[in-house]
């Protein structure tokens, strides 16, 4: 035998050493996770029971008509109520509740290590977003509509609270397949809740080509999605289900992803109620020195609906409505005494912007009086 011949058959073996031992030590991570579902499963259900819920999820992943029938409605319904900013509309739409079938499926699938049932549920929830999507654009195009309300804006700035809600949300939906007694449509509620208004959102924005309001209803999509998948693999690993002794690490691997995703995500949400956070004590700040200016410059004025914005980091601007009764003069040196105490007392560059609202007290003797001397004098 050639040296060349030796040292490819000495390659050769080293090879199958590593393999061997690579194999050994994924058994054994395989036969740690499959005891370690074993010992968490603390809802576990019996044969029967696993069956019932494997053959649901199963059942509802299997779509006819009706199902996309489900998604052209609901998201047609919560168009309609978030352009109408009507809750009670929108809540109509979350009674629906069809996208709770594919996440189930999606939850169910990785869950078990099931690698075709859970690319089959993935299918059918893009699909049903991309309906969902569409169906919200072309109800904009149509229902003359040309400012965001307020229900439709609360859905273009997610936060971390909303993370939380998605994932507590996901807890009710998952133990309303096992245990009645919780109803279905209250589970479909609060899955919904999380999921079809931001979609309709996402198709308001883009027929308006606000696309960075799109995106912050696209990222609260995003983000409940991924809350909910969590706590879905989760619930079925809890209730029992777990898969095969040699997809368990394949099992870990898909939930670590969607955890790791799920914490990048975690920054910019904290972000965002930070920044909430800030916005109402500078406008709690705002509040409190102009009512202080308000009473030493125009004792009889009143403050309302003040308002601060952050167009920069180093730049606030305070908007206010002021109203100033008639016959009080406005002393405009005042206005630069209480843009220079808020810049003190914020540390930032201040634009002020006031709406001045004349007031006067009229009564009805005031009126019958001037009536009766126009009397005499005709």
């Amino acid at each position: 035998m050639s040296n060349l011949e030796e040292k490819l058959h000495e390659v050769h073996e080293k090879k199958i050493v590593a393999q061997k031992w690579y194999t050994e030590r994924i058994n054994q991570l395989d036969a740690v996770l499959v005891q370690f579902f074993n010992q968490i499963a603390f809802l576990d259900q019996g044969p029967e029971q696993k069956s019932d819920i494997g053959s649901t999820v199963t059942a509802r992943v299997n779509t006819k008509k009706l199902y996309w029938f489900e998604i052209v409605l609901s998201s047609a319904i919560a168009t309609l109520g978030l352009l109408q900013n009507s809750v009670a509309v929108i809540i109509g739409a979350m009674l629906i509740a069809p996208l709770l079938r594919p996440i189930q499926g999606i939850s169910l699938g990785i869950a078990k290590g099931e690698t075709r049932f859970f690319l089959r549920s993935t299918k059918l929830l893009l699909q049903s977003v991309a309906v969902s999507v569409l169906v919200a654009l072309l109800i904009a195009y149509v229902v003359p509509f040309q400012y965001e309300t307020p229900e439709i804006l609360a859905r273009t700035s997610p936060n971390i609270l909303d993370l939380f809600i998605a994932a507590l949300s996901a807890i009710v939906a998952l133990l309303a397949l096992r245990f009645k007694e919780l109803s279905e449509s209250v589970a479909g509620v609060a899955m919904a809740a999380s999921l079809m208004p931001p979609l309709a959102v996402i198709g308001i924005e883009i027929y308006l080509g606000n696309l960075g309001l799109a995106w912050g209803a696209t990222l609260l999509f995003i983000t409940n999605i991924l809350a909910i998948l969590i706590v879905g693999i989760a619930m079925f690993i809890l209730y029992g289900f777990r898969p095969h002794k040699d997809d368990s690490h394949s099992v870990v691997s898909r939930g670590g992803v969607l955890f790791l995703l799920v914490l990048i995500l975690s920054v910019p949400l904290t972000n965002s109620i930070l920044s909430v956070q800030r916005k109402a004590n500078y406008e709690e700040l705002s509040s409190n020195l102009v009512e202080q200016w308000l009473l030493e410059s125009f004792p009889n004025s009143e403050l309302k609906n003040l308002k601060v914005e952050i167009p920069s980091r180093k730049e606030l601007s305070v908007l206010a409505e002021i109203r100033l009764p008639e016959e009080v003069p406005i002393f405009y040196d005042a206005l630069d005494i209480v843009e220079e105490r808020l810049e003190q007392e914020l540390k930032k560059s201040v634009s002020i912007s006031f709406d001045i609202i004349r007031t006067a007290v009229i009564s009805t003797g005031e009126i019958e009086l001037e009536l009766a001397e126009e009397e005499r004098t005709n």
